[in-house]
């Protein structure tokens, strides 16, 4: 494997999501109020990438007229779950007031390269969305939850829900945790480790937990820093 220099995407490459499939590495990053989309740079080696995709071309998927400078598109999430690509992103439509309850979508392609499928609204909840995609085939929609009251912390949790693929939609009892914790507002929230999601409330690792997909055999990491 050659030599990796950091940073490995100079440049605009903000909140980057890498995926694998077979030898091949991706890696979407934010465009904010930029149009198309989303940018999918991809590498065999992990230390030269090339600049492969923007796979959010129509208004259909994503339309920003009105959307204030750094709005836009906020930390995708790109998976990969056997079969298709997966895409969750955030249209961010303002940035005051209750801002941090964005728009959440999904957009589906069997190849990297498009096309891609019409958007599925997810919800209004939080940003910076993930999906997990379980053994046992169910998958699951996670998100950061904030607490608009006054005299409340801001930061309320992260939720947990299973996501019906051929519905298009949230499903069953949508699980709270981390709930009530002094964190940062978490970013990136999901991240996979062998079977396990792994939740991260802060942008340093801190209080974090860890379950099964179905949201069981629930751990919680409190780490000093």
């Amino acid at each position: 494997m050659p030599i990796r220099q950091n940073p490995i995407l100079p440049g605009f490459n903000p909140d980057p999501s890498i995926c694998r499939v077979g030898e091949d590495y991706y890696i979407a990053t934010s465009t904010f109020e930029w149009f198309p989309g989303v940018q999918i740079h991809h590498s065999k080696d992990l230390a030269n990438w090339e600049l492969l995709t923007r796979p959010l071309t129509r208004k259909s998927q994503l339309d920003m007229r009105g959307n204030p400078d750094s709005c836009g598109i906020w930390a995708p999430c790109l998976t990969h779950d056997g079969e298709k690509f997966w895409l969750v992103y955030t249209d961010v439509k303002r940035k005051d007031g209750n801002f941090k309850d964005a728009h959440n979508y999904i957009v589906t392609a069997d190849e990297i390269t498009g096309p891609w499928s019409e958007p599925i609204y997810v919800n209004s909840s939080g940003f910076d969305p993930s999906l997990f995609h379980d053994d046992d085939g169910k998958k699951w929609f996670v998100n950061m939850l904030w607490d608009h009251r006054e005299g409340y912390h801001r930061f309320a949790g992260i939720a947990l829900q299973e996501f019906d693929a051929v519905a298009g939609t949230l499903v069953g009892e949508r699980k709270k945790h981390l709930q009530g914790l002094a964190a940062q507002a978490g970013r990136g929230a999901a991240s996979l480790q062998a079977r396990w999601l792994v939740l991260s409330s802060d942008r340093r690792g801190r209080n974090r937990i860890r379950a099964r997909g179905d949201a069981g055999a629930v751990e919680n990491h409190r780490r000093a820093v």
